[in-house]
């Protein structure tokens, strides 16, 4: 397996969960070599490969609707709330 090795030293999750490139405890290593390190360190472990451009996009695209869809939810609530404080002074 002759596979590039990206060397980013860590990667947020979608789910905000920060993760360290073991890459970066050991230089110029073979992929194979990476994964045993990987899975003698503590802790979850996650293996992952670069998306294409296309399929970044639709992601970055899909999570927008989805934030611009939750903060609206939560925007909604405020204003809800507003109302009903200024109703009642």
């Amino acid at each position: 397996m002759s596979r590039r090795i990206h060397q980013a030293p860590f990667a947020v999750a979608s789910n905000g969960t920060l993760l360290l490139n073991v890459a970066h405890f050991a230089r110029r290593v073979k992929p194979e070599e990476l994964l045993k390190l990987a899975l003698a360190q503590p802790g979850e472990l996650f293996i992952g490969v670069r998306m294409s451009s296309r399929e970044a996009t639709y992601i970055i695209g899909w999570c927008k609707d989805i934030h611009e869809e939750a903060i609206a939810h939560v925007v909604g609530k405020r204003q809800r709330r507003m109302q009903r404080s200024q109703r009642s002074r």
